[in-house]
């Protein structure tokens, strides 16, 4: 099986009565996949960044830090080809509010 990265981006505000109702969805699409060994893991990440652009320097603020769709989180799971990835994506109950990238990742 092989593994891919979703990265998680934020599109637009969600409300807070209408992410509560979703979050449910969420959780049981994220129970679906640990049962079916699909998900290895995941995390939300904090808004703050740090763009490392060579050994002596790094910005706080610029283009990336003002980004309409940040990367606001990832998931890494397991799929059998690109394909099945794109699918599980599109199954995900907050695919609107938080477009997903599909990325495979290269093993070693």
């Amino acid at each position: 099986m092989k593994e891919f990265m979703f990265l998680v981006r934020g599109k637009d505000a969600i409300s807070p009565e209408e992410l509560s109702k979703r979050l449910g969805a969420y959780e049981s699409w994220m129970h679906n996949l640990v049962s079916k060994g699909k998900f290895r893991e995941g995390q939300p990440l904090q808004d703050a960044s740090t763009l490392v652009i060579s050994e002596t320097e790094a910005l706080t603020e610029g283009y990336f830090s003002r980004a309409k769709e940040l990367v606001s989180g990832y998931l890494i799971i397991k799929a059998n080809d690109f394909a099945e990835a794109v699918s599980i994506a599109k199954s995900c109950p907050l695919i609107e509010q938080f477009p997903i990238e599909v990325r495979e990742m290269k093993i070693r």
